[in-house]
């Protein structure tokens, strides 16, 4: 909806605001989002986690927890890599609310294997 028409972005101009609070309250709700997923989803894997009878029995349970550990790694440091490359602008999508901004590549962090 904030691509086509600006939705997001005429709902505070009709309030008198500027495209700039438009794009801050995105990112307040953005951020509150992708927060309460993540919160989410490790509440879950807590209440479906569970330990085997005798650790020692189940080797692959250390196997399975090593693994989901470097994946986690590998999920934290691509958004880090990703947020640092983009800024806040790329980060939250910033063209779709000022597009006056000036846009450059960067091939720098994980964006570094695209092309």
């Amino acid at each position: 909806m904030q691509s086509k028409n600006q939705f997001f972005t005429q709902h505070f101009e009709a309030r008198g605001e500027t495209k700039m609070v438009a794009f801050e309250n995105w990112k307040w709700l953005y951020n509150l989002s992708f927060t309460m997923n993540m919160v989410t989803f490790f509440l879950c894997a807590l209440k479906i986690h569970k330990l085997p009878a005798d650790l020692w029995s189940a080797p692959s349970y250390f196997a399975l927890q090593a693994v989901g550990m470097v994946l986690i790694y590998i999920n934290f440091w691509s958004a880090k890599s990703m947020y640092e490359t983009l800024g806040d602008f790329g980060w939250f999508y910033g063209d779709f609310f000022i597009e006056e901004h000036k846009v450059d590549l960067h091939y720098s962090g994980v964006y570094r294997y695209l092309n």
